[in-house]
């Protein structure tokens, strides 16, 4: 007789919050990096905000499939609101006059980081049929062996990725993962090898694997815990049921 599984619990939706550092009493200072023109790279410029910002914990603030906190009955909790006016204002540095002016002349200014990088992305025009095939071009051409180490080419590997799903440019989620997983297996055979068998065992494919699901292995494989992903629990104890029952 089958052993009866145990309920699982459901996933935990992660918020920008989550791993964000305590608030501090001591000045905050990020490195600056080039300004952005309305007429430079972003895509280069996008990938160094983001490097600045994982050193200290802090990019999930501009993460588009992070959600905010939920708020409390008078305000959003005190950490998250820190570090978004905190990451807000430094962003605002980081702009040429042109456009941090541009920024400043809209209705409703952005409050929270979030808020403003959601209005760079509009003001750089990355729709643009020029920005489209700029995206590919560094998608495709991406090779490990450019990076010091595949941390390095994971972190720039989502970050296009993200940028090219915005644009519409075809490549699946996927896709997306087997190409990363060739290109770091060398680096992290062990890890690459758990999530291909995890994957295959959901049967997944370009047909059914979702972009949040690819941004989710790539969170694992720049960590250190290689529990089962919760995308893919229901899908094993399923199939462990079935080998039971069939035992």
């Amino acid at each position: 007789m089958a052993r009866k599984q145990k309920a699982q619990p459901p996933p935990v939706i992660q918020t920008q919050t989550d791993g964000l550092p305590e608030p501090t009493t001591s000045t905050v200072i990020l490195p600056d990096v080039p300004r952005l023109y309305s007429d430079c790279d972003f895509l280069t410029w996008a990938s160094a905000i983001q490097n600045c910002l994982i050193v200290e914990n802090l990019d999930s603030l501009i993460d588009p499939l992070k959600p905010r906190p939920a708020a409390s009955t008078h305000s959003l909790p005190l950490k998250w609101r820190f570090w978004s006016l905190t990451v807000r204002d430094w962003l605002f540095n980081q702009l040429d006059d042109q456009m941090a002016g541009s920024i400043k002349s809209l209705p409703t200014e952005p409050v929270y980081a979030d808020d403003l990088w959601r209005e760079i992305e509009k003001l750089h025009d990355k729709g643009s049929e020029e920005n489209a095939n700029e995206a590919a071009c560094k998608l495709f051409n991406m090779r490990r062996s450019y990076f010091a180490g595949a941390e390095e080419y994971i972190i720039l590997w989502r970050l296009i990725n993200a940028i090219c799903t915005s644009l519409k440019i075809g490549i699946t989620p996927y896709m997306s993962t087997v190409i990363m997983f060739d290109q770091v297996k060398p680096d992290l055979p062990e890890p690459v090898a758990l999530l291909r068998g995890r994957i295959a065992m959901r049967g997944g494919n370009a047909v059914n694997m979702e972009q949040s699901e690819f941004f989710e292995i790539c969170d694992r494989l720049l960590g250190d815990d290689f529990e089962p992903l919760p995308s893919l629990t229901s899908a094993m104890i399923e199939a462990e049921s079935k080998v039971k029952k069939v035992s």
